[in-house]
């Protein structure tokens, strides 16, 4: 998020005449970055850049001030980063399909880890876990690096990760690759099958990234700032860099964020529901 946030900002800098900032406020699942923003004026002048945490985030914890389709004016859909379910090496199993067979006999062998509860990685393996019928414990880690570390370390069978973080030790052979949990296979790996493809039919989750302003922004100026940013995003500064990390590029309408918005949150309401979430 910061990547996007920082090239984007250099981009609209020039286009606007005027320096953008980026100033990162993490802390408590993006609530308190998410607060700052829904307590600023909607002049336009402060924005939001969040992933799909942001609409998980209120169905987990208490005292969150704030929902998204009430109090955020949608701007842009940026994109999307397909994240990729990768495995130790010395695991025998060669892809998902044969992972899932492996565990539906024997569940108690495995292990998933995860960067953080209630995040988009940690909501892919809840999903293969309801649509497969297993039950393999999740590990909760402080961040992506050591979730990741003991994969690699073989203290963990598993996990599921953006591609950007997974992709330099998949190639180094720390890693296996067993799917992409994207609707289709991933131009960097086109070998790697998608989780639909092996047993479960109509999967897609992924970690998109949206642009979004306090409520009350005018829409003649949200959709002046969606063409300024549609056209940083398709810049050649910006899109090699992102695409080069497995970033797809939409930079959609506002109407077109709001929309994804509302089914996003039916189907991650669904879930978190389906799997007992609870980080409280």
């Amino acid at each position: 998020m910061d990547t996007i946030a920082r090239l984007l900002a250099q981009r609209l800098s020039t286009q606007f005449g005027q320096q953008v900032i980026v100033d990162n406020r993490p802390g408590a699942n993006g609530v308190i970055g998410s607060t700052s923003v829904y307590r600023s004026p909607a002049d336009g002048y402060t924005l939001l850049i969040q992933t799909s945490t942001f609409l998980v985030t209120p169905m987990l914890l208490k005292n969150v001030p704030y929902t998204v389709e009430k109090d955020f004016t949608p701007i842009s859909n940026l994109g999307s980063v397909p994240m990729i379910m990768t495995a130790n090496p010395n695991l025998p199993y060669k892809n998902l399909a044969e992972f899932l067979s492996a565990a539906k006999t024997d569940s108690s062998k495995f292990t998933f880890s995860t960067a953080a509860l209630g995040s988009p990685g940690h909501l892919a393996q809840e999903a293969i876990k309801r649509d497969a019928k297993i039950s393999i414990p999740i590990v909760p880690y402080k961040g992506t690096g050591p979730a990741l570390a003991d994969v690699i370390g073989g203290h963990v069978s598993s996990t599921i990760d953006a591609l950007p973080s997974s992709l330099p030790h998949i190639k180094s052979g720390k890693l296996k690759a067993l799917a992409v949990t994207s609707a289709k296979r991933i131009p960097q790996m086109p070998e790697v099958p998608t989780v639909a493809e092996s047993g479960l039919p109509g999967f897609e989750v992924t970690s998109w990234y949206g642009l979004f302003a306090p409520t009350g922004l005018p829409a003649p100026l949200a959709q002046k700032i969606q063409k300024e940013v549609a056209i940083a995003m398709k810049s050649e500064s910006v899109s090699k860099a992102l695409t080069d990390q497995g970033f797809v590029i939409q930079g959609s309408t506002p109407e077109e964020l709001a929309s994804h918005v509302k089914a996003e949150n039916v189907k991650l309401g669904r879930l978190v529901k389906d799997a007992k979430i609870n980080i409280e």
